[in-house]
């Protein structure tokens, strides 16, 4: 019986060393890594002219946009001014839809030229901006599915 309790107290004293051994070393190793971790270090001056050739490709679409919108508008203008000129009725009426559908067409266009130009625009920001050193999620542009003006 003492044979049996020598044993234990034996193991017992040898062991306990090494059990705060390894929790000292594997401390130490928490330590050092949450002590490593480095914050990304982001290009300020080309963030800015990431920012700067978005927002210009943005703004050159917009203007597209508009100069089609208007472009459209003056069709539209002068084909049902024409279509009131018409003899009958049905020449009219056959005109003005003539007229608006190309409207409708045309203005569908430009709206969707616009919204692939900024997602354009978009997609190259969020390639810059990793190249920038920018570590986060991407960014995305609000969404207008449709014209917000009737017209």
């Amino acid at each position: 019986m003492n044979k049996k309790y020598i044993t234990y107290a034996l193991f017992a004293a040898l062991s306990i060393p090494a059990l705060s051994f390894a929790q000292s070393e594997m401390g130490e190793r928490m330590k050092a890594s949450s002590t490593q971790r480095v914050k990304p270090v982001i290009n300020t001056v080309c963030m800015q002219t990431a920012i700067e050739k978005r927002d210009t490709a943005i703004i050159a679409a917009h203007d597209a946009h508009s100069a089609a919108t208007k472009s459209a508008l003056t069709a539209r203008k002068d084909a049902v001014k024409a279509a009131w000129a018409l003899p009958t009725a049905k020449e009219v009426a056959q005109a003005r839809k003539a007229a608006n559908d190309t409207f409708s067409s045309s203005v569908k266009g430009a709206h969707s030229a616009l919204r692939t130009a900024r997602n354009a625009a978009w997609e190259a920001f969020n390639t810059d901006k990793v190249a920038c050193g920018h570590p986060g999620a991407k960014e995305s542009p609000a969404v207008i599915p449709v014209p917000t003006a009737s017209l």
